[in-house]
């Protein structure tokens, strides 16, 4: 059993053996966390651009479609977060206007400018203008009425016929018998149209009654004439003798059978039966083919192509009259069914298909 002077002893000891010892402090304090970094702001979408249009007269340029997008995630770590972002970007708006559809008048078209709704672009404008309705096909026009000489420049040249005098046939060499064209034989000359043609389709019905003369020619039609005073023979021009492909060319510097630009295939067909013949001529080429055949008691029939002539440089020199030719005195030829199409949509003979 320990005395009270033992406890006091221990007492002692255990004081001196601290000696100099602070008072406790109640321990470190642990330090707060650091506070976490607000999340960035998410950056708000791009805007989209608008469309452009494309080539003119091409498909409209697309508008911008998609929007940016916006962020959408907050900042990790501290605390509040980082707002995430909010705006999105907006989308391209507006589309440029395709340019307008181009037009035909005639053989030409002209493109109508775009125009601009909103921002959009606008389609640039159409720039070639067209040549207008000279250059479109007139269809089949009737150059014979049945019954008269209308259509044709007139036998109003004073006797005696002259070729000085303005161009017409002479006097009394051609009228209408039954139903048809009649070249009476009285003397050598031409039925002229009034008008030039370049690019043409001609179709008519042609005969030969007997002659009453020595020479029995071919009966002909002439095309790419002049009109130059005094009259040049036969016009001057290309001749398709019918139906069984003669031919001679009248032109200046020719007056010949011009072997290098004709061939021709005979079709053996009857020159006192009607005979139905077609006469394609492109000006632009200098070339020009015939067909002809006998429809009998047919209105129309298949044609043999049994001419063609060429020569590229027509074309350096303008249109000219067409000529039904009385060749010979004595002569005797008719013509009905006169139709003719100029500036042809289809380039070559249509009655051989």
């Amino acid at each position: 059993m320990r005395t009270p002077f033992a406890s006091l002893l221990a007492c002692y000891l255990a004081f001196a053996a601290c000696d100099g010892c602070a008072s406790g402090s109640g321990g470190i304090s642990d330090s707060g966390g650091n506070t976490g970094r607000g999340g960035s702001t998410g950056s708000g979408g791009s805007t989209g651009s608008g469309g452009f249009l494309g080539p003119t007269g091409g498909p409209v340029g697309s508008g911008g479609t998609t929007a940016g997008k916006g962020g959408s995630g907050p900042g990790s770590g501290g605390v509040p977060p980082g707002a995430g972002g909010t705006s999105a970007g907006t989308g391209g708006a507006y589309t440029g206007a395709i340019g307008g559809s181009a037009t035909t008048d005639g053989g030409g078209g002209t493109a109508t400018g775009g125009s601009t709704p909103g921002g959009g672009v606008s389609g640039s404008g159409g720039t070639i203008i067209g040549s207008g309705g000279a250059g479109g096909s007139t269809g089949m026009v009737s150059l014979f009425d049945g019954t008269t000489l209308s259509g044709w420049l007139p036998s109003s040249i004073a006797a005696p016929y002259s070729k000085n005098d303005p161009y017409g046939n002479a006097p009394g060499t051609w009228d209408v018998q039954d139903n048809a064209l009649h070249c009476t034989g009285k003397v050598r000359g031409v039925l002229v149209s009034p008008k030039d043609y370049g690019s043409f389709r001609l179709i008519f019905w042609v005969r030969q009654l007997p002659s009453t003369g020595t020479d029995n020619h071919y009966a002909s039609f002439l095309i790419w004439g002049s009109r130059v005073l005094p009259q040049p023979d036969a016009i001057a021009g290309v001749q398709f003798g019918v139906p069984n492909g003669y031919f001679w060319d009248y032109r200046a510097g020719h007056n010949d059978a011009n072997a290098t630009a004709f061939v021709s295939t005979s079709g053996g067909f009857s020159r006192t039966d009607w005979a139905q013949c077609e006469i394609f001529a492109n000006h632009t080429t200098g070339v020009a083919l015939m067909a002809c055949c006998n429809p009998g008691t047919a209105t129309s029939c298949k044609a043999k192509q049994v001419l063609q002539f060429t020569d590229p440089t027509v074309s350096k020199t303008g249109p000219g009259p067409i000529a039904m030719q009385a060749h010979s005195v004595g002569g005797h030829d008719e013509y009905k069914n006169i139709t003719i199409e100029e500036h042809p949509t289809v380039d070559t003979l249509l009655t051989t298909q």
